[in-house]
């Protein structure tokens, strides 16, 4: 029975913006981006390969962390595709489905969420229905959102969990039952099984709900220590997963301690000419990685990157605008103004959601980085809706508010076509590369003719391309496992990439005589266009491999016999 505070009227519009959300979250998903990248794909065939197996590519029985790429992945991702497998087979839609799937419920969540946070403040507990609908109105219809819910990214699923969580813990709150308690760290802990950076963001917002609820705390320290105990009990098969030296490797790749900035240090010393012992105390490698990490947090700030141009890397947002529209730019801040002036708990909660959020990106090396991020984009979206509520609430005139509402609507509404276009018809034929776009097309023309040759060559230059061959081929995981590699399976053989230090021996195919690679000359080959200048001599090129935007990505040919 739906309670008496959420009305028809309610229903009827949260129902029309999650069917909205939903289409643009779903829509073309297997074309559009135009192919799956590496992650996708190994998580593809690592939950194809479970699904059939119960075991990950290295033949692991039901891992925890996935090795993949020996960035030993959260595994929360692959098992949710193993079930879309199992309904809708190996393919793009099944590997993107659960992202899709959970980032059209969020739209729901961020309205229910909207509603516990709002609850709690004085100045907008009355308006928190309208406000709750305009956020959740404001995230379907998001980009941050809409491009992390459209392709494998498992930080839109732990996004969902962590939202999910903490309404489970602001009902707790409000109506003192204990189950929510418990499902609330339960949810918590789901979302750390699904992304790394939740081991930063997840500490960092209970400290938030430590503070914003003390007296819910010591009032309830006994019901506390339980869900402690619960929540450890609930971490130890992750803690053994992680004990191991080389699993927890990637988390110190990945940060800011990775590099010691000798270079930074020395020029800072050189640039004050106080190259002493002073010199040394103020500037060594522990004060520049607090720098680093507070330049870092900086940048996700930028207003550059927040509303015109978006994530350096272009697989994390829309090339052409920013993570959010321009035109949620005076409405965040007119939102935070009000927050801040406002009376009551959520103040305490949305400020500081919203600045632990992007942590965990700022002790990461890449930055502004709005996957590791993700975290912000449900508090964004609150103030956003906090803000136009607010500025519109500031109109008396009947005249002028109806106006200025459909000013409003009417700009948005360009924002938002001016998004659709970007995305679904300008960026697939400019950064189609960035999706390891061609692979697809690459097996389509090989695979009929896998027959007619002994042996199989493909380069490496792109990076691992051997998961693309399993995840297109559908290759027997119980073959694979027993005698395939990274460096060939079956018919196959695979080169390596220059840049990838991890295994100096698997190599590019420059400079090699691609007959001995073989053993044989009956052979077909496909390679990038550099690799074919050197081996040309040896080769008869037969077909050439574009990506969406017109780039030449492969040569197909076979030997000179």
């Amino acid at each position: 029975m739906v309670k008496k505070f959420i009305t028809n009227k309610t229903i009827i519009i949260i129902s029309i913006f999650f069917i909205i959300g939903a289409i643009l979250r779903f829509i073309l998903i297997s074309k559009i981006p135009v192919s799956i990248y590496w992650d996708e794909a190994a998580d593809g065939y690592n939950a194809y390969s479970i699904l059939h197996t119960g075991r990950d590519e290295y033949g692991t029985f039901f891992p925890i962390l996935f090795r993949s790429f020996n960035d030993y992945k959260m595994g929360g991702y692959v098992y949710l595709i193993s079930i879309a497998e199992f309904l809708f087979g190996l393919n793009e839609f099944a590997v993107r489905f659960p992202s899709a799937f959970f980032g059209s419920l969020t739209i729901i969540l961020v309205f229910f969420l909207t509603k516990e946070i709002l609850y709690f403040s004085k100045s907008f507990r009355e308006k928190s229905n309208n406000i709750s609908i305009l956020a959740a109105v404001l995230f379907a219809i998001c980009p941050w959102s809409i491009n992390f819910s459209r392709a494998g990214f498992e930080a839109n699923v732990a996004l969902f969990f962590v939202g999910l969580a903490v309404w489970f813990f602001l009902k707790n709150v409000r109506e003192h039952k204990k189950i929510f308690y418990f499902l609330s760290t339960f949810t918590f802990v789901v979302g750390i099984y699904f992304y790394r950076s939740e081991f930063v963001f997840i500490p960092l917002i209970l400290i938030v709900l430590l503070i914003t609820f003390k007296n819910f705390f010591k009032e309830n320290l006994k019901l506390s220590i339980i869900n402690l105990l619960f929540l450890i009990v609930l971490l130890i098969p992750l803690a053994f997963a992680i004990k191991s030296e080389v699993t927890s490797d990637r988390g110190v790749k990945v940060s800011v301690v990775y590099n010691a900035f000798d270079d930074q240090v020395q020029f800072s010393r050189d640039r004050l000419y106080f190259n002493n012992i002073i010199g040394k105390a103020i500037f060594n490698n522990k004060t520049a990685i607090i720098y680093k990490a507070i330049q870092n947090y900086e940048q996700n700030f930028n207003p550059v990157f927040l509303f015109t141009q978006g994530d350096p890397n272009k697989r994390h947002s829309t090339d052409g605008m920013g993570i959010i529209y321009l035109i949620d730019a005076p409405f965040l801040l007119f939102g935070l103004y009000k927050i801040l002036r406002s009376k009551g708990n959520s103040k305490l909660l949305i400020v500081g959601w919203l600045l632990c959020g992007f942590i965990p990106s700022a002790i990461a090396d890449i930055n502004p980085h709005s996957l590791r991020g993700l975290n912000d984009v449900i508090i964004f979206e609150i103030i956003i809706a906090i803000g136009i509520f607010s500025f519109i609430d500031l109109l008396k005139n009947k005249n002028i508010r109806k106006i200025t509402i459909g000013f409003t609507i009417l700009l948005y509404l360009i924002f938002f076509i001016r998004f659709i276009n970007l995305y679904f018809f300008v960026d697939p034929t400019k950064v189609g590369n960035l999706w390891a776009d061609g692979y697809q097309e690459l097996y389509s023309y090989i695979a009929p003719q896998q027959n007619n040759y002994k042996k199989i060559i493909i380069s490496g230059h792109y990076w691992e391309p051997y998961v693309y061959f399993l995840f297109y081929s559908k290759y027997d995981p119980y073959l694979y496992q027993k005698n395939g590699s990274v460096f060939g399976f079956g018919k196959y053989i695979f080169g390596g990439t220059s840049w990838d230090l991890t295994n100096p021996n698997h190599r590019e195919l420059d400079h090699r005589t691609l007959s001995d690679l073989a053993k044989t000359k009956d052979f077909i080959v496909a390679i990038s266009p550099g690799e074919f200048q050197y081996e040309k001599k040896q080769l008869i090129p037969i077909k050439n491999i574009y990506n969406l935007n017109g780039k030449l990505v492969f040569i197909v040919a076979k030997s000179k016999n």
